[in-house]
């Protein structure tokens, strides 16, 4: 069996219709969260993920729109959560607002846990390959999972540890591993699981674009072109 897990799409939607050419339709997906945030089709982004997303938890940025609240954001950051809270229909509203920040899974023998940020701090903790190796064997054994899945850092890895793997599948929308590409993980559930990190091409000027029309900040416009 095979799962398709995508990661911060922030309102993204020509990536994410980029990504989604690419799974097959009969694979089950896992969205670690930041549905929206810095892009300028909330709605849609929202759309496609209640018609196609199996397990979605949500991420800080969907958080910030729920509460309204930006503690620690930008000041170019907080007036892209506060204009998405406005755009977002009563519906998908509702929808981010009951999101859960995490979820255990069970696959056949597997166990899976999704968490945007940390399986500590589920919404805002960076967990990168050169700050938190020390506790990956403690997450795998303190949250009885073999498969973990993080995003929040829009930078993939991948950390393998005996029959046990811990990674991120980087950005959809919103890339910052030096690539424009769009970024998705496929995991294969074979006895021991295995990690694919791929990515995609899309149309990043149309992005780029809708953000300037919108009114939005450039800078979130630009930097789609260097996955910064």
């Amino acid at each position: 069996m095979k799962i398709a897990v995508i990661s911060d799409i922030h309102s993204n939607i020509e990536a994410l219709y980029s990504v989604s050419d690419q799974i097959s339709n009969s694979m089950p997906i896992l969205c670690l969260g930041d549905l929206v945030g810095y892009g300028a089709n909330p709605n849609e982004v929202i759309d496609w993920v209640r018609d196609n997303v199996t397990h979605v938890i949500k991420g800080n940025h969907d958080e910030s729109v729920i509460t309204g609240k930006t503690p620690g954001f930008s000041s170019s950051s907080s007036k892209v959560i506060l204009w998405t809270r406005n755009q977002l229909s009563q519906n998908n509203f509702n929808f981010l607002k009951h999101l859960p920040s995490s979820k255990h899974i069970k696959i056949g023998d597997h166990y899976l846990l999704i968490a945007h940020g940390s399986p500590i701090d589920t919404l805002n903790e960076y967990v990168h390959l050169d700050t938190h190796l020390n506790l990956f064997e403690y997450y795998f054994t303190r949250y009885n999972s073999n498969i973990i899945g993080l995003g929040h850092t829009h930078v993939p890895f991948i950390y393998n540890l005996d029959h046990s793997v811990i990674f991120n599948p980087g950005s959809v929308g919103q890339p910052r591993d030096g690539s424009p590409n769009s970024s998705y993980s496929i995991i294969d559930l074979s006895d021991v699981p295995k990690i694919s990190l791929l990515n995609t091409k899309y149309n990043v000027d149309h992005s780029a674009d809708k953000i300037l029309q919108a009114g939005l900040p450039e800078y979130f416009a630009y930097r789609l072109y260097d996955g910064v």
